[in-house]
């Protein structure tokens, strides 16, 4: 029996409450029961199977006491209509309506079998790409539900569920319209949702429209990043206050010890802005934005074949010539069709290939651990240089070296993961190229990551056109990039270029200053071009004071002339007398004149890179961030 509970008793002329027993039919439907499934605020779920077709549902049954109540089934026929009227595969599809011969409501709906995205610890999170492969089929979703005229007000990750169809992993099914509002009804008063991922509208009770589901799905991505939501405080008040007046954290002041993409970071931060007017236009605006943070972080994700978000023609051909090719993605679903197939064709070369013996697990340690440190590397912007004041920091380009240069039954997983990363920080490079490239003063600073990006992609169609290097000068750079033989000045120079390189603006000013302070081998000359450079790159230099005019010191005096002795006879003044001494003038000094080094290749620069923090503060997860739905005054 699955329904424990007593009919409650009433008043005269009530109907007899109906008992929901397993392996029975549902009076008043075609629905046979199979087993309990969950429970929530509204009601109970159920895993069903239609008598005739024998397809398995889920059966959500409205409490009985809500039933009773004119807006509650109100809001529940809303939840079947609102998810029902979208007809998007990242929805839950709903099949059938309906009421119990008792007058309770259910709904007939898809079962999903799959798991919601809370996360099993309170460390857990998953990787950059994995959640923008998440993140934009939630733009999908949601996206066609606003497009419908309809706000889901609970995006929490409950309500996410990951799901296998049709082959694939990872299908997004956005669940529980319950307490989504119509567009066109009365937007204010009534405050509903689960505290840690309620917009700050939400919480004063503002009017609010799709860009309410955007702030609440920003709050899921923190948390799938960091494995926290922006304000996890256990106490109700201090969340609904955080959401209201308090700044979202960064990436970094949580999770310090996690190295996340600044360019995601970004984008989530702006989905958390406190004006809906300072968020995204609409989810398709989010969605080009995610792509375009996956293209400059040159991560690649299990779905990149999904198609384009609606947007300007500009940006969406920007976005279909850089976005990675589908082809390229690996997918696991399709091993079976793929090994069949081989099978059939060569049945012996798939067997040898399959007894083939994986890489011992102190390699496959070994090959992790580099792998990491070429990402930590990267992330710092040290790809082909150390900083100046730290010339034994490894660089991304020689730990994928490393990487290369493994042996044995471990080669073919180092070679794949090098060429993963390979691929990766030149598609990053080429991208920075492409930014400074029409910038004016900066192309110098774009040439650079062009040739930054060749040493990792040698035959890039774009790095090579762009970075002007003969095949000797390419040679010789790889060379040094391997070895690590800079000259300091050549160090101060790449640093220059590390620095402008970082993705947080404010860290990039900082050490930009600090580099363009330490670069103590560069002529005036120089100084002045670079500086041109970086005005147009966007860094704002200090005002150099004016040089006070001092007029030129006089010539210095000419000593007396010595006394001459008057002799005891004096001379015929007709007489012509010879000088008894040469006053000699002073001979003004010569000007020294220095010839000016030639320009080198590249701008010079320091970074000066902060040490990462051994240890992360995570914050404890609160009890209260899991309610299905919170009923609170209006803050002020």
């Amino acid at each position: 029996m699955l329904e424990p509970e007593q009919a409650p008793a009433g008043a005269g002329g009530e109907r007899t409450r109906v008992r929901l027993v397993s392996g029975r039919v549902v009076p008043g439907t075609r629905y046979r029961l199979v087993r309990w499934l969950g429970e929530g605020g509204m009601g109970v779920v159920y895993e069903a199977e239609h008598v005739d077709i024998e397809r398995k549902v889920a059966l959500k049954v409205l409490r009985y006491d809500l039933s009773r109540r004119a807006e509650m089934a109100a809001v529940f026929r809303a939840e079947a209509r609102a998810a029902s009227r979208t007809g998007h595969p990242n929805i839950v599809e709903i099949y059938d309506f309906g009421e119990l011969p008792d007058g309770r409501l259910f709904i007939c709906m898809e079962l999903l079998d799959g798991k919601d995205l809370v996360p099993a610890t309170e460390t857990e999170v998953r990787p950059p790409a994995e959640v923008i492969a998440i993140f934009r089929q939630l733009c999908k979703a949601l996206g066609a539900a606003h497009k419908a005229g309809i706000v889901h007000r609970d995006i929490k990750p409950e309500n996410i569920i990951l799901v296998r169809k049709g082959g694939r992993d990872g299908v997004v099914k956005v669940v529980d319209f319950g307490i989504s509002a119509v567009l066109g009804q009365e937007r204010r008063g009534k405050i509903a949702g689960t505290p840690h991922y309620m917009a700050p509208e939400q919480i004063r009770g503002h009017a609010f429209d799709g860009r309410l589901d955007m702030y609440a799905a920003g709050c899921v991505a923190f948390e799938l990043l960091t494995g926290s939501p922006p304000f996890p405080s256990e106490a109700l008040e201090e969340v609904l206050n955080a959401h209201v007046h308090q700044p979202p954290p960064s990436f970094r002041q949580v999770r310090p010890d996690l190295q996340l993409p600044a360019q995601l970071e970004q984008v989530v931060l702006r989905c958390l802005s406190k004006q809906p007017g300072d968020r995204y236009a609409d989810m398709h605006e989010l969605e080009a934005a995610l792509c375009e943070a996956q293209i400059a972080c040159g991560l690649r994700t299990a779905w990149d074949d999904l198609p384009l978000p609606e947007c300007a023609p500009e940006r969406l051909e920007r976005l279909r010539a850089r976005m990675p090719s589908p082809q390229a993605v690996p997918r696991r679903w399709l091993w079976p069709v793929v090994a069949g197939v081989s099978l059939i064709a060569a049945g012996v070369a798939v067997a040898v290939a399959l007894r083939t013996p994986d890489p011992p697990a102190a390699e496959r340690s070994r090959i992790d651990a580099l792998a990491e440190e070429a990402l930590v590397a990267a992330s710092h912007t040290f790809y082909v240089a150390p900083p100046p004041d730290r010339p034994d920091v490894p660089t991304a380009y020689t730990k994928v070296l490393e990487l290369e240069a493994i042996t044995g039954p471990a080669a073919g997983l180092a070679d794949s993961r090098a060429e993963e990363l390979r691929g990766q920080f030149a598609a990053g490079l080429v991208n920075l190229g492409d930014k400074y490239w029409d910038v004016a003063g900066a192309r110098p600073f774009a040439v650079e990551y062009y040739i930054w990006a060749r040493a990792f992609h040698p035959d890039h169609p774009r790095a090579v056109e762009r970075s002007g290097m003969t095949p000797g000068a390419f040679t010789l750079f790889q060379e040094k990039a391997r070895s690590g033989s800079w000259s300091l000045g050549e160090l101060q120079a790449l640093g220059l270029v590390s620095a402008l390189a970082d993705d947080d603006a404010e860290r990039r000013q900082r050490r930009t200053l600090a580099a363009h302070q330490d670069a103590s081998q560069l002529s005036i000359s120089q100084h002045l071009d670079l500086d041109a450079g970086l005005r147009g790159a966007g860094i704002q230099l200090p005002q150099k004071p004016a040089a006070k005019r001092t007029e030129p010191e006089p010539p210095p005096e000419p000593p007396p002339p010595e006394p001459v002795p008057v002799p005891e006879d004096i001379p015929d003044p007709a007489a012509d007398v010879a000088p008894t001494a040469d006053v000699e003038r002073p001979k003004r000094p010569r000007s020294s004149r220095t010839a000016t080094p030639p320009r080198p290749r590249s701008w010079p620069t320091t970074a000066s890179s902060r040490s990462r923090p051994a240890g992360a503060t995570t914050p404890r997860a609160c009890s209260t961030r899991r309610s299905s739905t919170t009923t609170a005054t209006p803050a002020p």
